[in-house]
């Protein structure tokens, strides 16, 4: 896709407010052209000087004449007055416009790179968990922030160039209108000189995009340390992770400084073309003004003026390209987020879920993360209302994943999973996940308050009793009442805070709340200690009660309410039956029972 294109296809996304540009447009073009109608003045003030002060001469100009006609301007110092009073009203005008473009124009950025932004989190928020998994974070976040202030930054330079060349367009109209002649010298010289630069700014795109490369991979790596760091230092590892930080951010700068040494050296370098042209001009310029008899002096100079104005305003020009070549990284990088092709998506479906009124069911069910590895396959079997079945089996069975699948994480690649006869994928996401309350060993928190955690997702209003009660359940209210700021506590990233037990019964809190028809736990009590894990599993049967439970446990001693306990090894169902059963048959779940009899 052309950066042309691209930018066009952002402006959509970023739902652009054609208006703001319309208005930002209008004001430039009028502003350019009272600032060259301002210098367009100075010829009658020039030759009036060189005619000794004769400013009465100006009444057979066209137009100027007529404006000072209707005036009661009668002497050479009255016209002379009024001629520089009208040249810093038409200059004041078009400063006032420009100002008015320059507010519009970062009106724009700001509502563009607004939209675009929150759509890029819409879009990553679409996707299905499959997307996280091949995706580095820090990239994704590199997307959100980075990538979209860039954006803005490059439609206010993209606006000043805007105008710059605007200005260029009405001051060539005004060289013509000087003299066609001098102006079609003007023309092949300044291709001729411009040429040139179109060198530099091939090695500038190359440039920005190992720039922009490099800081991906920075920025990568930095998500990767900071959420890891008891890792890194458990292992005194700080100075070799300096090390690499230092080497990513060492080819990060020497990227950067090739695309900033290119880009900011193009004004200069223009500016340099610029004067050799101007140069070039000025000596044919003087040749003609001697050869042309009826060239007056005041256009002579004004010509010079405007056309060392109008060099100034083309410089932008090599700019515009020099915007374009390090911005198109960014750009593409933006276009490939609202780029559904490869990305995985859980389709929403249109029936809405009211409730588990009969059973769950897996039918045939197969799935694999990757094509080459299948991590399920043929899983059967069936939830009835009220019952609470336990997976177990050892790490990498599938036992999550047959969670995730009830979740709509992921869909399966065959089969089905269904409610009461449907399959979960007609259903929609926002009803089937109301339903389903989750409590991980991975618990899940925001770096947030105690409040907005426990009551994170509810679009019902809690009141402070079901909050308390709710904490009481969960065995956190003592805890929650000895801090100073309670309920308004925050709890650090993830709820670094927090204890691990304390961060697991905030999450039962939450599923408490939920008052979901569905409960899954993924060994919900794995990081509490023995006096608090007994205390949460009363919670915990309490909360299972009157609710259908899907329970992935590795600790077999809190299954024993089980109806049904499912073994899973090697993506297949091994046996299932009532723990009790089970254990008599003496097959892999005894086996297993047996080895965690210090439980």
């Amino acid at each position: 896709m052309s950066i042309i294109r691209g930018f066009k296809e952002i402006l959509r996304i970023g739902k652009a407010n054609k208006w703001l540009v319309i208005g930002s447009v209008t004001a430039m073009i009028i502003a350019s052209f009272l600032e060259a109608l301002g210098v367009s003045l100075g010829i009658p003030v020039v030759n009036s000087i060189v005619a000794g002060g004769d400013f009465t001469s100006n009444l057979k100009v066209p137009f100027l004449g007529a404006i000072i006609g209707l005036l009661p301007l009668h002497s050479n110092i009255q016209i002379f007055i009024f001629l520089m009073a009208l040249i810093l009203i038409l200059t004041y005008l078009s400063s006032a416009l420009l100002i008015v473009n320059v507010f519009l124009t970062s009106k724009f950025a700001a509502d563009t790179t607004h939209f675009i932004r929150t759509g890029i989190v819409s879009k990553f928020l679409s996707y299905g968990k499959a997307f996280y998994d091949k995706s580095a974070l820090g990239e994704l976040n590199w997307v959100i922030i980075n990538a979209t202030v860039e954006f803005e930054n490059m439609i206010a330079r993209f606006n000043s160039v805007l105008t710059n060349l605007m200005l260029a367009a009405v001051f060539f109209i005004f060289l013509v209108l000087i003299s066609w002649q001098l102006t079609l010298l003007t023309l092949p010289i300044l291709a001729l000189v411009y040429y040139p630069m179109d060198i530099l700014i091939k090695k500038l795109r190359a440039s920005a995009k190992h720039k922009w490369s490099a800081a991906v991979i920075f920025s990568s790596h930095i998500a990767d340390i900071l959420p890891n760091i008891a890792l890194v230092k458990s292992y005194a590892n700080e100075g070799n992770e300096i090390d690499r930080v230092t080497k990513k951010s060492d080819t990060m700068r020497f990227h950067g400084f090739n695309v900033s040494k290119k880009e900011n050296s193009i004004p200069w370098i223009t500016d340099a073309i610029s004067v050799t042209g101007f140069t070039v001009l000025m000596s044919a310029c003087v040749v003609f003004y001697m050869m042309a008899g009826n060239f007056s002096l005041g256009k002579f100079l004004i010509y010079f003026f405007v056309l060392r104005r109008f060099l100034g305003y083309i410089k932008p020009i090599n700019v515009l390209k020099g915007i374009y070549a390090s911005a198109k990284p960014m750009m593409e990088k933006i276009l490939w987020v609202f780029d559904d092709k490869d990305k995985p998506r859980i389709i929403d479906g249109r029936a809405d879920f009211d409730g588990l009124k009969d059973k769950i069911e897996f039918k045939d069910v197969n799935f694999g993360y990757s094509k080459e590895k299948m991590i399920l396959k043929d899983i059967n079997f069936t939830i009835q209302k009220g019952q609470t079945v336990a997976l177990v089996g050892p790490t990498g069975a599938g036992k999550t994943t047959i969670a995730y699948l009830l979740s709509r994480f992921y869909d399966c690649d065959s089969g089905s999973v269904e409610i009461d006869g449907v399959d979960i994928r007609g259903f929609t996401l926002r009803s089937l996940m109301k339903s389903i309350a989750i409590v991980s060993q991975d618990t899940q928190l925001f770096n947030e308050t105690l409040r907005t955690n426990i009551t994170y997702g509810l679009t019902e209003k809690i009141s402070q009793e079901e909050l308390d009660e709710a904490a009481k359940r969960a065995n956190i209210y003592e805890f929650i009442m000895n801090l100073p700021e309670k309920y308004e506590t925050y709890i650090g990233d993830k709820g670094v805070r927090l204890s691990g037990g304390e961060r697991q019964r905030v999450s039962i809190a939450r599923a408490l709340l939920k008052k979901a028809d569905i409960l899954i736990l993924d060994e919900a009590t794995s990081a509490l200690d023995t006096r608090t894990e007994i205390l949460i599993q009363k919670s915990i049967e309490g909360l299972m009660q009157e609710k259908t439970v899907l329970a992935i446990a590795h600790r077999l001693s809190t299954i024993k309410n089980a109806d049904r306990v499912i073994v899973l090894e090697h993506g297949q169902i091994a046996e299932q039956g009532r723990r009790d059963e089970l254990l008599e048959r003496k097959g892999r779940f005894f086996q297993y029972w047996e080895q965690q009899k210090f439980y």
